[in-house]
């Protein structure tokens, strides 16, 4: 597996692409774990993830986006809008237990929808607003990056090859994780890191 090569949007030199609709295809889900997150004053645990769609918004090589989702397929968490509106159907309650969010969407392609909005700290930043169905006259090009699927569950059962080939921000991440508290973790990584009927998961 090859370093996947992500963004960075903290640079000085970034810039945000154009606001458009894009073809993509996902090349990652990384499980964070339980992460807290503050909410009008009040401190909430939630589990997290990250997915990196691989955006062609130029001809020669695609964007990696990392967008951040609270695991939940309730319906109005905008993770499940966005799986919903890309599989172009709601998930059934059977769908929903079998649904690996690390595994099936991971590969896929779809059309992405990027917007542009001004950060906390008033630099230009752009983020995947929506997810659909990549139309049928439309082709996506093949993956550029690797793909990636990283399971907490695999991590804590000892199996850190996955892991050790994150970005590092995103290593980072994961060790901060509420499952992983109280226990030794080393980052061993290696620094360099990026039909009507159908369905597409």
């Amino acid at each position: 597996m090859g370093d996947v090569i992500i963004e960075n949007n903290q640079s000085s030199g970034f810039k945000p692409m154009a606001a458009g609709t894009y073809p993509a295809r996902c090349v990652g889900v990384i499980d964070l774990g339980t992460r807290s997150t503050e909410w009008s004053g009040e401190t909430k645990w939630q589990k997290k993830i990250v997915v990196l769609y691989e955006v062609w918004d130029k001809p020669e090589e695609p964007t990696v986006v990392q967008t951040w989702y609270t695991n939940s397929l309730y319906e109005g968490a905008t993770l499940s809008q966005h799986l919903t509106a890309w599989r172009g159907r709601p998930f059934t309650e059977m769908e929903k237990q079998k649904f690996n969010i690390t595994k099936d969407i991971v590969g896929v392609p779809c059309y992405a929808t990027v917007t542009n909005y001004t950060a906390n700290n008033g630099t230009e930043r752009h983020k995947i607003s929506n997810i659909s169905p990549l139309p049928k006259e439309v082709k996506c090009n093949d993956k550029h990056n690797e793909c990636i699927s990283f399971s907490l569950a695999d991590y804590i059962s000892g199996n850190r090859e996955t892991f050790n080939q994150l970005p590092e921000n995103l290593r980072e991440r994961v060790l901060e994780a509420q499952e992983l508290q109280g226990t030794e973790n080393n980052d061993d990584g290696d620094g360099n890191n990026g039909a009507d009927d159908f369905t597409p998961f």
